[in-house]
């Protein structure tokens, strides 16, 4: 009496089934993860500008002189003065200073005291760890007198920058003196 059994082209052709699902499904999730990281890079990007935006637009509204920016020219930086309250309660004057890390991987900004040099600034980087593929500054002149900044960033990640970002403002410096008579302060 025979028993029942497998024949070898049966496991075969069971084993090549089982292979081609096994492929489809890791294919599968090897695309889903794809699409996860580059959503997850895109976002990081976002992020990083936008954290970098803010704090860009907070120091450009307390702007009070521009005058180290020259006008209507692209640059690489960016350096103006704020006025900011000083340990004694009165107000001061400091430079700041946003420039492209010397690797390329963040914009850093300094803030240069009044009586301190610029060795001994406060800085922090922004977008740190990405690429900054583009970055620009353009001091403004508006009609009737008021000033402001254009700034462009392009940023991607590391290691090629594929997942890039972009974002373009222009930020009116409130606080510069032309710009008062615009608002009828």
């Amino acid at each position: 009496m025979k028993k029942p059994a497998f024949t070898l082209v049966e496991v075969m052709v069971s084993v090549f089934i089982g292979a081609l699902i096994l492929t489809g499904i890791s294919s599968l999730l090897s695309n889903s993860l794809k699409t996860s990281s580059k959503g997850s890079s895109h976002l990081t990007n976002v992020q990083a500008a936008a954290i970098f935006m803010r704090q860009l637009v907070k120091d450009l509204r307390r702007a009070c002189d521009l005058s180290q920016m020259p006008e209507n020219q692209d640059e690489l930086s960016a350096k103006f003065d704020i006025l900011q309250e000083n340990e004694m309660g009165g107000l001061a004057t400091s430079s700041i200073i946003y420039e492209i890390a010397p690797d390329k991987r963040g914009i850093v900004r300094k803030n240069v005291g009044p009586l301190e040099p610029e060795s001994n600034s406060e800085t922090h980087t922004f977008c740190r760890d990405l690429h900054v593929l583009n970055c620009g500054f353009r001091h403004i002149n508006l009609v009737g007198g008021g000033k402001g900044v254009y700034v462009s960033l392009k940023i991607g990640t590391p290691p090629n920058g594929s997942e890039e970002f972009e974002i373009k403002r222009f930020i009116l410096c409130r606080n510069h003196a032309s710009n008062t008579f615009m608002f009828g302060w």
